[in-house]
C-alpha cells in the first residue's frame, strides 16, 4: 500500500509530482480545519481573516499545482491540412449541386411558363371558336 501512495507522489523519472502534491497538502488543510472545528478549537481573531488566508493558500498551491507542469499541446499540420481540403471539396461539389438544382429549376419554370402560353392560346382559340 505505501509503494502504492510512492507511486502517486513520485514520478517514474523520480521527480516529485506536483500536481499530486499540492492537492494532497490542500487537502490536508481542510482536513486540519475540520477536525479543530470538530472539537470545538475556536481560533482567536477574525475568522473570516483566517478563511481568506486558507483559501489564499488553497489558491496558491492550486495554482502551483496547475502551472509546475504546463502540458504541451502538439498537432499534426498535415492532418489539418487534409481537413480543410476535404472541406473545401465538398464545399465546392455542393456549390455544384446547388448550382446544377438551379439550373434545372429554372429549364423547369420555363417550360411551365410555356406551356402556360399554350393553354392561354388555345383558352383564346376556344373561346373565338365559341363566339362565332
Amino acid at each position: 500500500m505505501l509503494k502504492n501512495i510512492k507511486s502517486k507522489f513520485i514520478d517514474s523519472d523520480n521527480t516529485i509530482n506536483g500536481k499530486v502534491l499540492a492537492g494532497f497538502i490542500s487537502l490536508l488543510i481542510v482536513l486540519i480545519q475540520q477536525i479543530f472545528a470538530s472539537f470545538g478549537v475556536k481560533f482567536t481573531g477574525d475568522l473570516n481573516s483566517i478563511i481568506a488566508v486558507i483559501n489564499t493558500i488553497l489558491v496558491i498551491l492550486g495554482a502551483v499545482g496547475v502551472l509546475s507542469e504546463p502540458a504541451t499541446v502538439s498537432t499534426n499540420i498535415s492532418n489539418i491540412q487534409d481537413t480543410i481540403s476535404t472541406l473545401q471539396d465538398k464545399t465546392e461539389n455542393s456549390k455544384t449541386t446547388s448550382e446544377l438544382a438551379n439550373t434545372k429549376a429554372q429549364v423547369a419554370i420555363s417550360k411551365v411558363n410555356e406551356l402556360k402560353n399554350t393553354i392561354d392560346t388555345v383558352q383564346s382559340k376556344v373561346t373565338t371558336i365559341a363566339a362565332q
